[in-house]
């Protein structure tokens, strides 16, 4: 028999990182037959690997690349054979991506001929939930046409027990793993279809739905389903998650993150917190501050945006374990972009149950694609540079390195400071663009290439004479204690609404 076509893995699977251990999504797109219907008018089935770049698009992009809290995985069969060509091939190339996601919990959806693939693929992956709407059951019995016949008779693909959801049902006495499979009542073709499998299959969930087409999201609307995908998975979540203690420890949060950051815990009779990202070299502030204190270090440089959506997950659920009612985020040089970056993913995770303010100096905003503003900094270029030998970090860097555009349109309260005459620092922080941000230039400093002489005179341990990064400038600013900042940010949450009522007055009358 003649071999098949080869297996494109670069056309057939793409992925969305949003950070390691996070449960992944594997998305299975259906059939576009127009595709397949113009190569056999040409081609016959012939030249088969011209479909590799035959212009079949990935399903669900818009709605999944908007989940930040999980990974995702998108499939497509370009020959459209409900993924017979390269079954093995598929299966091991997602395989190795749950691997480096070190994802615990996998859930796949499709429609049609995907959905085929989500019940299948679920089996083999030992996915969570498997939600299928309008499946096929049996691969090569419906959805035919000339093209498919044409390859079924060259390579005797509906031969294969793997073209058959029934026998799967029935080789292993029931699915594997739990399948929803949601489909119109009113579609006789997909009505007859599922009537085949065995209803008492303890692992099965069959949902009618109060519509006549095919594809169920253009009789019922995206919107409705997705809602119910996301309902689901959740729901899928909480089941697997009964187990799992809850992050009230600085042990317990340790080990829910397990890599990449170091964290340390003051205790306070307090429900405020300050977060305190510091990077791994040196000294940045341990001040003493009327609430609790988080301070989090990297284990290597990477700029805090090592899997920042998981850990936030964690410190989220850290703060409220802890019932926590306002949080200050500070952040300086290597963490200063981080600290807008957590800010934000912590307001998202909290959804704003707990008042937040950010402080950021000297961000540098743009670490992705390569910026030359922050060349002048030797370990900004040696970390560029080793990310081709890091795939996880440099995942990280391009989902992560540009911080600007995760604050647009955020209601983010924070100040970024940068130095007036640095010229680099302040095309870096003028990049950020959020409502309730402001930025203040830091004038009389001279070009240091550092705002660190800055922070540490807010520092009261902090040395003025002795330290070579003060510029002479500097020296005669009046500069209040970072703890003084922290101390006026914790008011300004706690007195909300007078500040704002009063800033509103004094701008206008007095």
């Amino acid at each position: 028999m003649e071999a098949v076509p080869a297996f494109d893995k670069d056309s057939s699977i793409t992925s969305i990182f949003n950070g390691e251990g996070l449960p992944t999504i594997v998305a299975f797109q259906g059939f576009n037959t127009r595709i397949v219907d113009e190569h056999f008018a040409s081609f016959g089935v012939t030249e088969l690997e011209r479909l590799n770049q035959g212009g079949l698009t990935y399903g669900f992009q818009s709605f999944l690349k908007t989940l930040s809290e999980y990974n995702v995985i998108l499939v497509k069969d370009n020959y459209q054979i409900w993924y017979q060509f390269h079954l093995r091939e598929y299966i091991q190339s997602i395989q190795q991506l749950l691997a480096e996601f070190k994802s615990k919990l996998v859930f796949t959806m499709g429609v049609s001929g995907g959905g085929f693939a989500a019940i299948l693929f679920g089996h083999y992956l030992k996915a969570t939930l498997s939600i299928a709407y309008s499946p096929r059951i049996v691969a090569f019995n419906s959805a035919m046409s000339k093209y498919r016949y044409a390859l079924d008779a060259k390579f005797q693909l509906s031969n294969r027990h793997t073209c058959d959801l029934l026998l799967l049902q029935r080789l292993t006495g029931g699915f594997r793993n739990k399948v929803v499979m949601q489909y119109c009542r009113d579609c006789k073709a997909d009505r007859t279809e599922i009537s085949w499998l065995n209803k008492d299959d303890k692992n099965l969930e069959v949902v009618e739905l109060d519509c006549k087409s095919h594809n169920p999201f253009t009789a019922i609307g995206k919107a409705v389903l997705f809602k119910d995908i996301l309902d689901r998975i959740k729901y899928a979540e909480k089941e697997t998650a009964t187990s799992i203690p809850k992050l009230t420890t600085i042990a317990a949060l340790k080990k829910a993150v397990r890599s990449g950051y170091n964290f340390k815990f003051t205790a306070h009779v307090s429900d405020k917190l300050v977060l305190n990202l510091k990077p791994s070299y040196g000294e940045f502030w341990d001040g003493r501050v009327d609430a609790k204190q988080l301070t989090v270090t990297p284990k290597k440089q990477n700029y805090f945006i090592y899997n920042p959506r998981f850990v936030c997950a964690k410190v989220a659920q850290f703060i409220q374990a802890n019932d926590i009612k306002q949080l200050v985020i500070v952040g300086a040089n290597d963490s200063a972009a981080a600290a807008l970056l957590w800010a934000e993913f912590l307001r998202r995770e909290l959804k704003d149950k707990v008042a937040i303010f950010v402080y950021s100096f000297s961000p540098q905003v743009e670490l992705y694609p390569y910026n030359p503003n922050l060349a002048s900094t030797g370990k900004y270029s040696a970390f560029y540079e080793s990310l081709s030998t890091d795939p996880g970090m440099e995942k990280c860097t391009k989902n992560y390195g540009n911080v600007a555009k995760f604050l647009r349109a955020s209601p983010l309260k924070g100040r970024v400071f940068y130095l007036e005459n640095n010229t680099d620092e302040a095309t870096e922080a003028k990049k950020i663009d959020a409502k309730n941000m402001r930025l203040t230039a830091i004038p009389h400093l001279s070009l240091t290439g550092s705002i660190s002489a800055f922070v540490k005179k807010m520092d009261e341990n902090g040395t003025l004479d002795t330290d070579p990064l003060l510029a002479s400038g500097a020296r005669e600013m009046r500069v209040p204690r970072l703890e003084h900042l922290i101390g006026a940010a914790f008011f300004e949450l706690t007195n909300q609404a007078d500040v704002e009522s009063y800033c509103n007055l004094k701008d206008k009358f007095i």
